[in-house]
C-alpha cells in the first residue's frame, strides 16, 4: 500500500499539473506550462509507443487530422491572399496538438494515486483548479504585495500586459490567465459542478462542499470576468433538467440545494457586513464590476455593460467583399503592429476567425469542436449532454472573443489513451468505470 504522506504529496502535485495545465502559465524565461507538459507527455509516449506498441484510437486520430487539416486550410487562405499570419496556427492548432500531449503526465500520475479513474475525479480536479484560481484573483486583488510577486513570476505580453495595467483596481486579475479565458473556465467549472451535484452520489457534506465551491466561482468569477455568467445560466439547464421543473416536479435534491444556496448567501452577506472598513470601498468596485448590469437597470433601466456597448460597437468591423467572407484576408492580428493589436480592430472571435479563413473555416473549425465533444460524449455516456453544454459554452464565447477550451475536452480524452495503454487487470480500469462513476 502507498505511504499516506507520499500519496498526498502526489495528489498535491497532482493538483499543481492540473492548474498550470488548464490555465497554460507562461513563466519567465518563455517557460509555459503547457510546453513543458508537452514535451514530457510526448516523451512518455514515444516510450508507450516503444514498450506498449501502442497506437492512436482511431477517434482520437480523427481530432489530429482535423487539427493538421487546418494548417493545409491555411495554406490556401495563403496563396490565395498572398499575405500570411501564422498566429491562428501555434496558439490553436500547435497548442491543441500541445495539450494531447500535455495531458499524459497527468494520467501518469492519476493512475498512480487512483485504482480507478472516473469521471467525477477528473471533474473534481478541474473544479479544485479553477477555484483556486478564484482564491488567487480575490488575494492578490487586496494585497497587493502578493499581486506584484505573483505577477513578477510571470512573462505577459505587451497587449496583456498593457490590460492588466489598465484592469488593475476595478477588477479581479487571476494568475496567468486573461479576464475572458478566466470567464470561459469559470463557466466550464460551473456546469462541472451543477452535473456532480445533480448526478453523482454525495454525502450530505460533499454536496454542501460542491454548493459552496459553486457560489464561490460564480461570484468571485463575476469580478474577473462577466462571461461567468454564461456559465451560471447554462448550469441551471442541468439543474432543470434533473429536476423536471417543466413537469412541475421539484426533486428532493434540488429543494436540499435551494436551501443550501440559500444559506450560503446569508452567511456571504453577513461577511461582507462585517468586512474591515479599509476593504469596503475596493470591495464595493469589484462588486459594482461584477454586477454593472444589474446597478444600470437600476439606475437608468438599461440592462447594459461598458463591455456589451463596446463589443456591440466591433460587430460594425465586418468585412466588405465577398472573398473575405468565404476565405478570409489571412490575418488573425494587426501586421503593422502584431504584439499589440487584433486585425481590423476588432477581438470578437468570429470576426476575427471570419477575417483570418473566412466563414468556411469558421464552420470547419465549428465542426471540429463538435466532433471533440461527440467523442468525449462517446467515452462518457452517462455525460453526453454535459459536453454538449460545455460546447455550447465554448460557442457563445466566441460572440465576444476567441477562445479555445480544448484542453478540457482533453482531459476526458486521455481516459481512452490510458485504458489503451496500460494493463487493465492491473490497474483496475475498465470501461464500466469509465462511463458510470
Amino acid at each position: 500500500r502507498m505511504n499516506i504522506s507520499y500519496r498526498s504529496f502526489l495528489k498535491l502535485l497532482l493538483f499543481v499539473l492540473v492548474f498550470s495545465y488548464i490555465y497554460s502559465i507562461k513563466y519567465r524565461f518563455q517557460l509555459s506550462s503547457i510546453v513543458v507538459l508537452g514535451v514530457c507527455g510526448f516523451l512518455l509516449t514515444l516510450y508507450t509507443r516503444v514498450k506498449f506498441n501502442f497506437i492512436l484510437p482511431r477517434k482520437i486520430w480523427n481530432i489530429v487530422m482535423m487539427l493538421l487539416g487546418f494548417c493545409f486550410l491555411y495554406i490556401l487562405v495563403v496563396l490565395i491572399n498572398i499575405q500570411c499570419d501564422f498566429y491562428f496556427i501555434k496558439e490553436f492548432v500547435i497548442l491543441d496538438l500541445l495539450t494531447l500531449f500535455a495531458v499524459y503526465p497527468i494520467f501518469v500520475l492519476l493512475k498512480k494515486i487512483y485504482r480507478v479513474i472516473t469521471f467525477l475525479v477528473i471533474a473534481k480536479y478541474c473544479i479544485l483548479a479553477v477555484t483556486l484560481q478564484n482564491l488567487l484573483a480575490i488575494l492578490m486583488f487586496f494585497f497587493p504585495t502578493l499581486n506584484s510577486f505573483l505577477l513578477n513570476l510571470l512573462a505577459p505580453s505587451d497587449l496583456e500586459m498593457t490590460i492588466v495595467e489598465n484592469a488593475y483596481g476595478f477588477r479581479l486579475i487571476g494568475f496567468g490567465t486573461a479576464f475572458f479565458a478566466s470567464g470561459v473556465i469559470n463557466s466550464v467549472a460551473l456546469i462541472l459542478c451543477a452535473v456532480i451535484i445533480n448526478f453523482s452520489v454525495l454525502s450530505r457534506k460533499q454536496l454542501i462542499e460542491y454548493i459552496i465551491i459553486y457560489l464561490f466561482v460564480f461570484l468571485i468569477g463575476l469580478m474577473m470576468s462577466r462571461t461567468t455568467l454564461v456559465g451560471f445560466v447554462l448550469s441551471l439547464f442541468a439543474f432543470c433538467y434533473k429536476a423536471k421543473i417543466w413537469r412541475f416536479k421539484v426533486a428532493l435534491r434540488l429543494r436540499v440545494i435551494l436551501k443550501s444556496m440559500l444559506l450560503t448567501c446569508l452567511i456571504i452577506y453577513i461577511v461582507l457586513c462585517l468586512f474591515p472598513s479599509a476593504y469596503k470601498d475596493r470591495m464595493n468596485t469589484i462588486i459594482r464590476f461584477g454586477f454593472e448590469f444589474v446597478y444600470n437597470y437600476a439606475e437608468s433601466g438599461k440592462l447594459e455593460t461598458s463591455s456589451s456597448n463596446g463589443l456591440l460597437r466591433m460587430y460594425n468591423k465586418i468585412p466588405h467583399n465577398l472573398k473575405t467572407w468565404l476565405i478570409g484576408d489571412g490575418f488573425y492580428r494587426n501586421p503593422e503592429n502584431p504584439t499589440r493589436g487584433y486585425y481590423m480592430g476588432t477581438d470578437v472571435g468570429y470576426m476575427r476567425f471570419i477575417f483570418y479563413f473566412g466563414v468556411i473555416g469558421t464552420l470547419i473549425f465549428m465542426i471540429y469542436f463538435y466532433q471533440v465533444a461527440c467523442v468525449c460524449g462517446s467515452y462518457f455516456p452517462k455525460y453526453k449532454d454535459m459536453f454538449f453544454l460545455i460546447l455550447v459554452c465554448n460557442f457563445i464565447g466566441w460572440i465576444k472573443v476567441s477562445t479555445d477550451i480544448f484542453c478540457v475536452f482533453a482531459l476526458f480524452l486521455a481516459v481512452h489513451l490510458v485504458m489503451e495503454t496500460t494493463n487493465v487487470d492491473k490497474i483496475g480500469l475498465s470501461q464500466k468505470y469509465l462511463i458510470d462513476d
